[in-house]
């Protein structure tokens, strides 16, 4: 089987996109729509039902992982309506593909946030380990005799773990 124009038997997906950590149903929808667009606009139009169909998975499925999509700001989704039977009616969403590069930078951003937010719940975790360790202790009501009659001030710790 000999191809004369390889531009219409091929679409590109990017190699960044495996960097992201995208799971494996969300790099599927996001192949099949790279497959689907058009390639000066960047833009397609199938249905959840049409995608699933391609793919083996359900309408809602094919949802979340378009939703996860959004999130990770790959894609782009619009309404459209169209007029049927005289009425308007919600038709297809509008996809559009945007560029790997903002949604890699996205990517680093929210991992370099959630280091620092990591390290800072660390220091509040050894903040309180250090609190913990050097507040004074109750002292159990039959060891305050004992607490004030020794020389040295030390205090006791109850026998009930405070």
């Amino acid at each position: 089987m000999s191809y004369e124009n390889v531009r219409d038997h091929f679409f590109p997906v990017p190699n960044d996109i495996f960097i992201l950590g995208l799971t494996a149903g969300e790099v599927a929808v996001y192949s099949y729509l790279s497959y689907c667009e058009d390639r000066r606009t960047y833009k397609c139009h199938p249905s959840y039902k049409t995608i699933g169909k391609s793919l083996h998975m359900s309408k809602n499925t094919v949802s979340k992982y378009v939703r996860m999509l959004e999130d990770k700001r790959l894609i782009k989704t619009e309404t459209t309506q169209l007029y049927r039977k005289g009425m308007l009616q919600n038709a297809n969403l509008r996809y559009t593909i945007l560029p790997v590069k903002e949604a890699v930078k996205l990517y680093y951003d929210r991992q370099y946030e959630k280091a620092e937010e990591d390290m800072r719940l660390r220091k509040i975790d050894e903040k309180i380990v250090n609190w913990e360790k050097n507040r004074p202790r109750p002292i159990c009501k039959q060891d305050k005799a004992a607490a004030r009659a020794a020389p040295d001030h030390t205090v006791r710790q109850c026998r009930s773990g405070y």
